[in-house]
């Protein structure tokens, strides 16, 4: 087979989005269980295309997808916030929310107080490490629950389940950690379960965490959810 990356396109959207989809339901992640609905699998699709296209629209965010050629499939996919230019105060015209598209609708049967809860402790979190005038992330802002406050959407770097463990997620992430460590910069992400382990092995380090009592939410298998919060320094060793 061959791969070949490439920046995405607004027509490529429909087919991340049901791999987006295809991903979640091969390997579950618990703290989305509790926050989305797993049975309405249409609702979650138009709101994982909706996200897609909100994001696609943002400035200052890079999409790359992996191409398998031997089947034009879009087989891995990842999303990058860039450093942005410093705005004066009381000037929003540099953060993009002069342009700033409409929110997506979360499906019925969403616990909108769990996610508001953990959105804004990213928010706190990130705040806290980010300098977004410096630094790199795999996180952008976006719409809030309430349709006009910026907060930090989780995005992960996600692989077709058909094509898991063979270094292409990797492949994706590695060129653009060449670009970050040229420009020395440091990079930011929250990591999910999965990917965890990955991030440890490309020289991310847990800088904090977000911590969810999801037994406040009635969760009894997982009482409490920690989320990694993870800072990279430029570097110029990455893993074979």
């Amino acid at each position: 087979m061959t791969f070949h990356i490439a920046t995405v396109e607004e027509a490529d959207l429909p087919e991340l989005a049901m791999l987006s989809q295809m991903v979640w339901n091969h390997r579950p992640w618990t703290l989305l269980n509790h926050m989305f609905p797993a049975d309405k699998h249409a609702e979650m699709y138009d709101y994982r295309l909706a996200r897609l296209r909100i994001a696609f629209k943002e400035d200052f965010v890079l999409h790359f997808k992996m191409v398998d050629l031997s089947s034009n499939t879009i087989v891995s996919y990842a999303s990058w916030d860039m450093p942005r230019p410093a705005v004066p105060d009381g000037d929003a015209s540099g953060d993009g929310s002069a342009q700033r598209p409409p929110k997506a609708i979360y499906p019925e049967g969403c616990n909108l107080e769990m996610i508001e809860e953990f959105y804004q402790a990213r928010d706190r979190i990130a705040n806290s490490h980010v300098n977004k005038t410096q630094d790199y992330g795999d996180w952008y802002p976006n719409v809030g629950l309430n349709g006009t406050d910026l907060d930090p959407v989780l995005r992960v770097l996600f692989t077709h389940p058909g094509y898991q463990s063979r270094g292409l997620a990797s492949m994706t992430r590695r060129r653009m950690l060449e670009r970050i460590d040229a420009e020395r910069r440091r990079c930011y992400l929250e990591a999910t379960p999965a990917g965890f382990p990955l991030y440890l092995k490309f020289g991310w380090k847990v800088v904090d965490e977000v911590r969810t009592d999801l037994a406040k939410y009635g969760a009894k298998d997982v009482p409490i959810e920690l989320t990694p919060c993870m800072m990279r320094d430029a570097s110029s060793l990455l893993p074979k």
